[in-house]
């Protein structure tokens, strides 16, 4: 987990065929967009409704997958993973399951808080 492995600058500027100026509009738009999703994962944790962690996560991933930022991708598919084993699972697992989902949760943050750093890097702060 670094600032460097944040983001395949490579792969995400293929993605947009060489247009860094898009580029960098649609990194802004997912950092806005999964600061939302992120809240709402914290609503389902404040709540305990593991149905929104899972769809907020999944949200996360789509894009992430899609920027080729691969550690916030990984974190945000595991949190589905559990969101939906949650729903599944008996309530004494839940516990359980809640813990996994706050220690995801912990490891997303660190995530989005490398990428906003490479994306300064590359860019300057806006």
């Amino acid at each position: 987990m670094s600032v460097a492995t944040a983001i395949d600058w490579n792969m995400a500027l293929e993605q947009v065929r060489g247009d860094q100026e898009f580029l960098k509009e649609i990194l802004g738009d997912f950092m806005k967009e999964n600061n939302d999703a992120v809240e709402r994962i914290l609503e389902g944790m404040r709540t305990r409704q593991f149905v929104m962690v899972m769809k907020a996560a999944h949200q996360i991933k789509g894009s992430a997958s899609y920027l080729y930022c691969t550690d916030i991708q990984r974190c945000a598919s595991r949190l589905q993973e559990l969101g939906n084993e949650g729903t599944k699972c008996a309530e004494e697992a839940r516990i359980g399951v809640w813990t996994q989902i706050e220690n995801e949760h912990q490891n997303l943050g660190a995530y989005v808080q490398l990428l906003n750093q490479a994306i300064t890097m590359q860019f300057g702060a806006s």
